[in-house]
């Protein structure tokens, strides 16, 4: 299995997402995925094998809550609140051998230092100065058209979702533009086969 704290799942997001237009979230994951919500927080879903007989749910269950204590006790200012939640860990139904680990993490940021990846939620002109390169530009999920990082500039207030995971993504809100991976009719951006840093503009 790959790190306990790579993905999680809060599936009544759903509801959410579907209000504000973004793409929905199924009822049941059942893929590997990842979703920010406007407010920055991440809801991932880890989905892996889990087909050998002496695997345990119970045992899986334990480390990645053991994983996610250690991590908010060292990060957290206060009892009420963490910065990762553990919200389950189950087999899939219709799918034998899989297991989905779901997490809640408080920010991008979390997220990010968890699980020693790449994910950035914010705009053009911050992302620019957190130091990303955005002088590939990206495409125009409509008619295929490039917007450099001098169009994406003049409107610098613009959102950015930019991230190295492979997974599916659920983004913040309508995607307008990538620069790799795969859009999908239902909104969803898969980077499953990208190299490197996608960078997915808002509209």
């Amino acid at each position: 299995m790959k790190k306990v704290g790579r993905i999680g799942v809060f599936a009544c997001l759903a509801l959410l997402f579907a209000a504000c237009g973004q793409a929905k979230l199924p009822e049941t994951v059942d893929v590997t995925s990842l979703a920010v919500t406007d407010d920055g927080e991440v809801l991932s879903y880890l989905v892996d094998e889990f087909d050998k007989d002496y695997y345990s749910i119970t045992d899986l269950t334990s480390m990645a809550m053991e994983e996610a204590t250690e991590y908010n006790e060292s990060h957290s200012d206060s009892s009420d609140t963490y910065p990762v939640t553990v919200n389950k860990v189950e087999m899939l139904s219709d799918s034998e051998g899989k297991v989905v680990l779901s997490h809640k993490f408080d920010s991008t940021e979390t997220y990010a230092r968890y699980n020693d990846q790449v994910l950035f939620y914010g705009t053009v002109g911050d992302a620019i100065l957190a130091g990303y390169d955005l002088s590939g530009g990206v495409k125009n999920v409509k008619d295929g058209s490039v917007i450099n990082e001098e169009q994406m500039m003049q409107d610098g207030g613009r959102k950015v979702l930019i991230t190295d995971v492979k997974a599916v993504l659920y983004a913040p809100g309508r995607v307008a533009a990538i620069s790799d991976g795969v859009y999908n009719e239902n909104g969803t951006v898969d980077t499953a086969k990208a190299q490197g840093n996608v960078i997915i503009l808002l509209k």
